[in-house]
């Protein structure tokens, strides 16, 4: 359908040089199937069948944070900050900065890592503040990140779909049914606009376990 439409707007702009005013066709709205959302038993179960403290520890961060694959994997030492438990997200999508979780777990996984393996790295000085760093001491790489997150998927016996990506749905899906308001959830997932994070709504099992049916206040 959506072929269609373009087909007759090249002929009439392009072949006969008409505007195409008069073809205002709607375009063919595509399904919306919902994602697969983990359960936090399934989050639970994938970050223990992570065996590389390192992957085991990007992936607590980025589920605990809701952090974008691309943002965990460039955090640097000075975006940590203790002492007000958050850790500065610089330059994310949009170029903008925010503010997201460091929780107690969160700043434990962290600094095990960093004492078991990244203290014995020593990167080009370039990248001597980066937190994650590949075995070559270079950027980790994003693809190293899924490969790993499928390999711990499979290994924990979780067959729903989606990558990397799933535990930052995860993690706003968990966080509104644990009573965040959709503000909030939009801040720190860094969307532009509430209606990006509205969607989460339509994801929650919750949602509609607090509505009563109408049927329940009859008198059967």
């Amino acid at each position: 359908y959506n072929i269609m439409i373009h087909g007759l707007r090249f002929f009439y702009e392009v072949v006969l040089g008409k505007p195409y005013l008069a073809f205002l066709l709607p375009r063919k709205r595509e399904a919306q199937k919902l994602p697969d959302i983990l359960s936090e038993n399934e989050v639970s179960q994938i970050i223990k069948a992570t065996h590389q403290l390192k992957y085991r520890t990007l992936f607590i961060l980025i589920y605990g944070a809701g952090l974008r694959a691309s943002e965990a994997i460039s955090l640097r030492t000075g975006d940590l900050d203790r002492e007000r438990s958050v850790i500065h997200i610089r330059c994310g999508k949009g170029n903008k900065d925010r503010y997201v979780l460091l929780s107690p777990i969160m700043l434990q996984a962290l600094e095990t890592y960093w004492k078991d393996i990244r203290s014995k790295q020593k990167p080009f000085h370039q990248y001597h503040d980066l937190i994650f760093l590949s075995r070559m001491a270079n950027p980790l790489s994003y693809s190293s990140l899924g490969s790993v997150y499928r390999q711990s998927k499979q290994q924990a016996g979780i067959q729903k779909q989606g990558g990397v990506h799933s535990l930052r749905h995860a993690f706003a899906t968990h966080t509104l049914e644990s009573g965040a308001d959709l503000f909030t959830i939009k801040q720190l997932l860094g969307h532009a606009s509430v209606s990006s994070t509205v969607r989460y709504l339509r994801m929650t099992d919750k949602t509609l376990q607090q509505i009563q049916s109408p049927v329940d206040r009859l008198m059967l």
